[in-house]
């Protein structure tokens, strides 16, 4: 009798969900969807993937890298609240019966992906559609931010600058940066201008 994955099993499960996680987001892509990963839902828990349509329909995609993982984790079903179709992504080697029929199962591994089964539809609420558009948006535009711009995430300011402008006086308050030369520019136009 067979308790848990073996520990080659249990070893490779992060590179198998790293794996179904590309080939299902590149998926989406193909199909016209933005994608985010990692989307925290207002519940406190969070989808693995979540794709917005140009309609405004949310589709969320929980990977599952093996039927361990799928039968220890039953968080799925409250993801409902949150998307008009959930899914479940699923290496090509795993059998596709075990999962619900009552959500569509996307068959994947790093290169590209295969919709086996289309989810049905469960229509969000008005106010809940509106409250994660602006989540999706702010959470998109966050991580944009964070990649054009990673000294601001990953190296902070130093303490010295930190001091220097307040601390306190900075909180709760905006701050406007200029790129370097734009205010000669402006100041140059402006002068012109007269």
């Amino acid at each position: 009798m067979r308790l848990g994955p073996s520990a080659a099993e249990a070893f490779d499960r992060p590179e198998q969900t790293r794996n179904v996680t590309r080939g299902a987001g590149r998926l989406l892509r193909a199909l016209g969807y933005s994608v985010l990963n990692e989307f925290p839902l207002p519940d406190g828990g969070r989808a693995d993937l979540a794709a917005l349509a140009k309609d405004g329909s949310i589709r969320i995609i929980e990977v599952k890298s093996s039927l361990a993982d799928f039968r220890s984790d039953a968080k799925w079903a409250r993801y409902r609240a949150f998307c008009d179709r959930l899914y479940f992504a699923i290496p090509l080697d795993l059998s596709e019966e075990a999962f619900p029929p009552d959500a569509g199962l996307i068959v994947a591994d790093a290169h590209g992906a295969a919709l086996r089964r289309d989810a049905p539809i469960h229509r969000l609420a008005p106010a809940t559609r509106r409250a994660l558009l602006v989540r999706f948006g702010s959470l998109a535009a966050e991580r944009l931010h964070a990649a054009l711009n990673p000294r601001t995430v990953s190296n902070p300011p130093p303490a010295s600058s930190r001091r220097a402008f307040g601390e306190d006086a900075l909180q709760g308050s905006t701050m406007h940066v200029e790129p370097p030369g734009v205010s000669e520019t402006l100041r140059s136009q402006a002068s012109n201008t007269r």
